[in-house]
């Protein structure tokens, strides 16, 4: 697993990559109660989702622990697949 999440990225990295909020990633992710998320699709498809985000955690400023997935290689490639205009072609390009 170590080796895994030194080919990472934390959605952190990435909602900064794509130029959005975190959280809006997370819930492009997590799904909310107008859509289902991106995880539970592939869940529901029979994807192993571990090929393309781990869940994980980080520590705010404050200390408070929150919710973030580690983005392997596939994962970032799904994303920026699904990122359309100049936000998509820089995230693909970075």
């Amino acid at each position: 697993m170590n080796d895994l999440r030194k080919t990472t990225l934390t959605t952190l990295e990435v909602a900064e990559m794509m130029e959005t909020e975190h959280w809006k990633l997370l819930r492009k992710l997590d799904g909310d109660k107008k859509s289902e998320g991106i995880i539970k699709i592939l869940t529901d498809n029979n994807f192993v989702v571990s090929d393309y985000f781990i869940p994980s955690t980080y520590r705010d400023a404050s200390g408070k622990e929150n919710k973030c997935y580690e983005v392997t290689r596939l994962g970032c490639d799904f994303l920026a697949n699904k990122s359309t205009g100049e936000k998509g072609v820089l995230f693909t390009a970075r």
